[in-house]
C-alpha cells in the first residue's frame, strides 16, 4: 500500500521537522502558539536570557510587586544600625560618623573635631564592603533581607552587579536634594528614586527578584536568619541603655588691687576652661569622647584704655605643686587707636591679642591634659619694673 503526499504511513498532516535537541520546529506554523501569551497590564517584562523557553515573563500575571516605601525605610534603618554599631565598637574615641547605606541622607561628613574617619578601621570597611557585595550580587543587604526586598535591574530582574551598585550609591546625591528623591517612591508608579531611574534599577519584593542559581534553598534561609540576628542585635545595641556626661564652661577669676597699697590700677584675671564631653556608654561598652571645640582662655585684666607694655605670665601646676610650667606673652607696644605689638614667649597659643587694656591668650585644651581635671593657676604681670599680682585660682574641667 502506498501513502498519499508523503505524510507518513497513515497519511494526513505532514510531520513537523525537529531541532537537533528534540524540540519541535514551529517556524512554518502560524498563529498565537509561536510565543507564550504576554499578560496584559505588565509594567516590566523580564525575559530570561539563559532559558527563553522556561520563564520568559513575570512569574505573576499582575506584574512585579514593587517594594513599599516603608519597607525601604525599615531596611535602611536596619543597615544603618549595623554599620553604626560596628563603628562604635571599632573606635575607642568617639564620635566617628559611620558609613551610610543611603549616602547624603544624613550628614556623612565627620565633624571637624572627630578623632577619626570610618575608613580608618578595617572592621568598618569590611562590613561596608560586605553590604555592597550582597546588594550587588544577591540584590539585598541584611536590612533588605529582613524587610523582604531586593534591588534588581529593570531589564531582566537580576541583581544590579558591582559597578551599577556603586554608581547608584553615588547617584543618591540627586535623591538627597531636599530629600525629594528619597520620597519619590511614595508617588512614582514603579516606586523608584531618581538614582533608580538613572541606573535602570527597581526595588521589588524579594520573591520576584531573579537571584543567582547559587543563592537558593538552605543558603537563602541561613542568610535571612543571620540577617535577622545581626539587625536585631544592632538595633538593640543602638537603642539600648545609653549614658553620657558633659560639663559647662568653667570660669575662675580673681582681682588684685594696686601693688603694695600704691595708686596703681586694679588688676586681676580669669581662666575659662571650655565645656567638656565625658565618656559615653552603650550596654556597658565605654568609649571616650573628644572634648568640645573651644579654648582655655586666659585674661590678664587691668583698668584703663590701653594695655601697659610688659610681660604677662601664666603659671600652672597640679594641686600638689607638681608639673609646674610658666607661659609668657609680651606686650611690646599698644596705642589708643587699637594698634599693638605682642610677642609669644614659647607658649602653646592658638591666638592672643588685646581687648582694650586686657591681654587675652587662648590655649588649646590639650596643652593642659597632663595636669588632669583640676589644676592651679597664677597670673602675674610686670610693667615698668612693677610686678602686679599674684592672682590665683583653680581651673576645672568639670564644675562642682
Amino acid at each position: 500500500m502506498t501513502t498519499a503526499g508523503g505524510g507518513g504511513a497513515t497519511g494526513g498532516e505532514p510531520s513537523t521537522p525537529a531541532h537537533a535537541d528534540g524540540r519541535a520546529d514551529r517556524s512554518h506554523t502560524e498563529g498565537p502558539a509561536d510565543e507564550p501569551p504576554r499578560p496584559s497590564g505588565v509594567a516590566i517584562a523580564w525575559p530570561d536570557p539563559d532559558r527563553p523557553e522556561a520563564r520568559p515573563w513575570w512569574p505573576r500575571a499582575a506584574g512585579p510587586a514593587y517594594a513599599s516605601w516603608g519597607a525601604r525605610v525599615v531596611a535602611h534603618l536596619l543597615d544603618t544600625a549595623a554599620l553604626g554599631a560596628v563603628t562604635y565598637l571599632a573606635f575607642a574615641v568617639q564620635p566617628v560618623t559611620a558609613p551610610s547605606p543611603a549616602p547624603f541622607f544624613a550628614a556623612g561628613i565627620d565633624a571637624p573635631r572627630a578623632p577619626g574617619s570610618w575608613w580608618e578601621s578595617p572592621w568598618v570597611v569590611l562590613t561596608f564592603v560586605v553590604l555592597v557585595l550582597l546588594q550587588a550580587y544577591v540584590g539585598s543587604t541584611p536590612g533588605k533581607l529582613v524587610a523582604g526586598i531586593a534591588v534588581v535591574r529593570d531589564s531582566d530582574g537580576r541583581p544590579a552587579g558591582l559597578v551599577r551598585t556603586v554608581v547608584r550609591w553615588f547617584a543618591h546625591l540627586l535623591d538627597a536634594i531636599v530629600y525629594v528623591g528619597y520620597l519619590r517612591p511614595l508617588w512614582q508608579a514603579e516606586r523608584r528614586t531618581f538614582a533608580d531611574s538613572l541606573l535602570s534599577t527597581v526595588v521589588v519584593r524579594r520573591a520576584d527578584a531573579r537571584t543567582p542559581a547559587w543563592w537558593t534553598g538552605g543558603l537563602v534561609r541561613g542568610g535571612v536568619a543571620a540577617s535577622v540576628v545581626v539587625c536585631v542585635a544592632a538595633a538593640a545595641f543602638q537603642l539600648g541603655p545609653y549614658s553620657a556626661s558633659s560639663s559647662d564652661t568653667v570660669t575662675s577669676d580673681c582681682m588684685v588691687p594696686g601693688t603694695d597699697g600704691s595708686a596703681g590700677p586694679a588688676a586681676g584675671g580669669s581662666v575659662a576652661v571650655p565645656a567638656q564631653e565625658g565618656p559615653v556608654s552603650r550596654w556597658g561598652v565605654v568609649r571616650r569622647q573628644t572634648r568640645s571645640e573651644g579654648w582655655v582662655e586666659v585674661r590678664w585684666e587691668r583698668t584703663g584704655a590701653v594695655a601697659s607694655p610688659g610681660a604677662y605670665r601664666l603659671r600652672v601646676a597640679r594641686p600638689d605643686g607638681s608639673g609646674a610650667r610658666t607661659f609668657q606673652v609680651d606686650v611690646v607696644s599698644a596705642a589708643a587707636d587699637g594698634t599693638a605689638e605682642l610677642e609669644n614667649r614659647g607658649a602653646p597659643l592658638e591666638d592672643f591679642g588685646l581687648e582694650g587694656a586686657t591681654v587675652v591668650a587662648r590655649f588649646a585644651p590639650e596643652a593642659f591634659d597632663e595636669l588632669g581635671d583640676r589644676w592651679e593657676w597664677t597670673l602675674t604681670s610686670e610693667t615698668d619694673g612693677t610686678v602686679t599680682g599674684p592672682c590665683t585660682g583653680t581651673a576645672e574641667r568639670w564644675g562642682a
